[in-house]
């Protein structure tokens, strides 16, 4: 709110703080791969979660103002465009709107 929706500097924090999140879920990842101890080992449903955790965190940048309007929004625009259905636009779009707001909430 401080720095406004068209501030890129909200995302750069909000982007080291996850990418010092990743990078120990990363670590984390390594370390079960290369341990010999069972205690150590992840199962590969945890391994799994973690990796979908780690896309889902970096995915939301894409919905997320200013990205969304700067770029996501742009290319959705030229993609249904290309494909000749842009009946369809305006319904993606309300959904990915659902998410934009659901991502400032949770």
């Amino acid at each position: 709110m401080k720095y406004g929706r068209r501030s890129f500097k909200p995302i750069k924090i909000a982007l080291v703080i996850d990418a010092v999140s990743i990078g120990i879920s990363m670590l984390r990842l390594i370390r079960s791969a290369n341990s010999k101890d069972k205690k150590h080992k992840l199962r590969t449903i945890e391994k799994k979660e973690i990796m979908r955790r780690i896309w889902e965190a970096l995915l939301k940048y894409l919905v997320r103002d200013p990205i969304f309007e700067s770029y996501t929004k742009v290319v959705l625009e030229r993609v249904f465009d290309a494909l000749r259905i842009s009946k369809l636009l305006p319904l993606v779009l309300s959904v990915v709107n659902y998410f934009r707001y659901y991502s400032y909430i949770a």
